[in-house]
């Protein structure tokens, strides 16, 4: 895989953790509530461009590629990413109808049965990682779990949100740093720190992946609201833009600054973080 060009990597990577929720979600015997669990599927199953999955496997690839564990953490990572989409498009949150093309849950199921779908969705993930089994060390496990929940729990991604929803006004390029680091660069850091865990790479190596894994948090949510911007859908002001708040062209500059900076962390590597680096190009890339 590593061979691949970016775009064919993130497909593979697709394909490999969406086949394996799949499998994942078909594996349990008894179904009490059928339409939970569809709910459950129709969210999860739908294709994306699964970077935080990509990021767990291509790391574990470039500095191990040895380790039996990483899909199922990768996919319980996706799955996280899918419940925190199921209820920030919920009407109490960003209140969006539609998801990567098609209804989003809540519109598709109602209200109560997405809530459901996501709390279910964000349970099964920690179930996941609690099965994994073989050589494993329990400490590993144990390490992995808590740096996962406190990168998605109220000091990170569900803090993040709730940030999100209760600013009004403009706000300092600080302020909205912080909102996003938190609301989109968490699960970002959770997807890298995971294959440095479990591959127990340097912590050399490490300070300057999760430095990457900071600035690509921050550069993906800045590309998202340059997109949004540039829609013309001007229907939901969004506070928390950092284009609503220094301009197109200030966020498009910050865009580049925040790029040269990852590339700068990626440098300690050589080349064998190509694929990192092509990350970045692919997001800077983004049409819609």
């Amino acid at each position: 895989m590593l061979e691949l060009k970016i775009a064919d990597c993130l497909e593979e990577v697709s394909n490999i953790i969406h086949n394996r929720i799949d499998h994942l979600l078909k594996m349990n015997e008894k179904i009490y509530a059928p339409e939970l669990l569809e709910a459950m599927r129709y969210s999860s199953l739908i294709k994306g461009k699964n970077i935080r999955p990509f990021l767990t496997i291509i790391i574990s690839q470039i500095f191990s590629n040895n380790n039996k564990y990483i899909i199922d953490v990768a996919a319980a990572i996706e799955i996280i990413h899918t419940y925190s989409l199921i209820h920030d498009d919920l009407p109490a949150m960003d209140d969006d109808d539609y998801r990567r093309g098609q209804l989003s849950c809540h519109k598709k199921y109602g209200e109560a049965t997405a809530i459901l779908a996501g709390d279910s969705l964000l349970t099964f993930a920690f179930e996941i990682l609690s099965n994994l089994e073989g050589p494993i060390n329990p400490h590993i496990k144990l390490k992995l779990i808590n740096m996962i929940a406190k990168n998605i729990g109220f000091q990170g991604m569900a803090g993040g949100q709730m940030l999100d929803l209760k600013i009004k006004n403009k706000s300092s390029k600080e302020e909205i740093a912080i909102i996003h680091n938190l609301k989109t660069g968490k699960l970002f850091n959770a997807s890298i720190e995971s294959a440095i865990i479990l591959n127990n790479i340097s912590n050399i190596e490490k300070k300057y992946l999760m430095f990457y894994a900071h600035d690509l948090g921050l550069l993906f949510q800045i590309k998202d609201d340059i997109l949004d911007h540039k829609s013309g859908d001007k229907e939901n002001y969004d506070a928390a833009s950092i284009v609503e708040n220094i301009g197109l062209k200030n966020a498009e500059k910050q865009l580049y600054l925040i790029y040269d900076q990852a590339i700068s962390h990626l440098n300690h590597f050589g080349s064998k973080t190509r694929l990192l680096r092509d990350l970045l190009d692919f997001i800077i890339n983004i049409k819609n």
